[in-house]
Parts: C-alpha cells; sequence; structure tokens
C-alpha cells in the first residue's frame, strides 16, 4: 500500500515538473511582447534624438519682440494715464491696466515654464536655456518697472 502510495505521489510529481516547465503560447507572446518594446523603445530614443536636434536649432533663436513690443505698450499707457479726482475712476484705471500687465506676466511665466519643459526633457542645452532665461528676466524686471510706476502714479500699492 505504501509503495503505491509513493509511485502514485511520484508520477503526480513528475507530471507537475514536466507541466511546468513546457513554454505557453501565453508564455511566448509575453517574451515577443517584451522584445517588440525593447525594440520599440530603442526606436523611440533614436527619433527622439533626431527630433531633439531639430528642435534645438528652431529653438535656437527665440523672438521676444512680441513680449517687447506688449511691455512698451504698457508702459506708454502708464505713462500717459493721469490720476483724477474721483477715486473709482482711478481704481477702475488702475485696475485695467494692471490687468493687461498680468496678462503680459502670465504670458511670460507660460513661455518660461515651456523652456525650462524642453530643458528638463533635453531639449534644450543648459547654457541656451540659460540664455532664455536671462532674457525672459529682463522682460519680466521691464514688467516689474512698469507695474512700480503704475502703483506710484496712483497711489495703490497692489
Amino acid at each position: 500500500m505504501k509503495n503505491k502510495i509513493t509511485a502514485i505521489l511520484a508520477c503526480g510529481a513528475f507530471v507537475f515538473l514536466l507541466a511546468g516547465c513546457q513554454s505557453t503560447p501565453k508564455d511566448q507572446a509575453e517574451a515577443t511582447t517584451t522584445q517588440d518594446i525593447a525594440t520599440t523603445a530603442e526606436g523611440t530614443e533614436n527619433a527622439t534624438e533626431k527630433s531633439t536636434e531639430t528642435q534645438a536649432t528652431a529653438s535656437d533663436t527665440p523672438d521676444f519682440s512680441k513680449y517687447e513690443t506688449k511691455i512698451s505698450q504698457i508702459t506708454k499707457k502708464i505713462q500717459a494715464a493721469k490720476p483724477v479726482s474721483d477715486v473709482s475712476k482711478n481704481q477702475d484705471k488702475f485696475y485695467s491696466l494692471k490687468k493687461e500687465l498680468d496678462a503680459i506676466d502670465h504670458e511670460l511665466d507660460t513661455l518660461d515654464d515651456d523652456y525650462e519643459h524642453q530643458y528638463d526633457t533635453g531639449k534644450l542645452s543648459a547654457a541656451k536655456y540659460k540664455e532664455i532665461e536671462r532674457r525672459i528676466d529682463a522682460l519680466e524686471d521691464k514688467l516689474d518697472f512698469a507695474e512700480d510706476t503704475l502703483e506710484n502714479k496712483f497711489g495703490i500699492d497692489d
């Protein structure tokens, strides 16, 4: 009786042992998928490198003239603004001009974030990023000066 049970257990173990060694279509599919992913990732890296080179040359000379023009225009508006005796009108004029300043500031912040993202993802060199960052900072300084002028002119510290 002991021999029969031992023989059955041995046969069962042998069947389980062989069953575990067989490769199933699922295993083959997983191996193929892993290989495909590795190949695709490799191709993507190469494409990204080529894309980065193209974008780096396209980003070499960002045009900030649009922002310089906007800042110049709002600065002229602020310089031309004249406070009046009506406090309500002064506040309306102040906040109208302040809103324009804030809109330009928001555009510059978005632009700065975009270039920072390009730098973080390797699409922009550190030297180029620093150069662009300096240009954006200079524009923001002009904007801050215009805001200070506005606040002083209307006596409102926002």
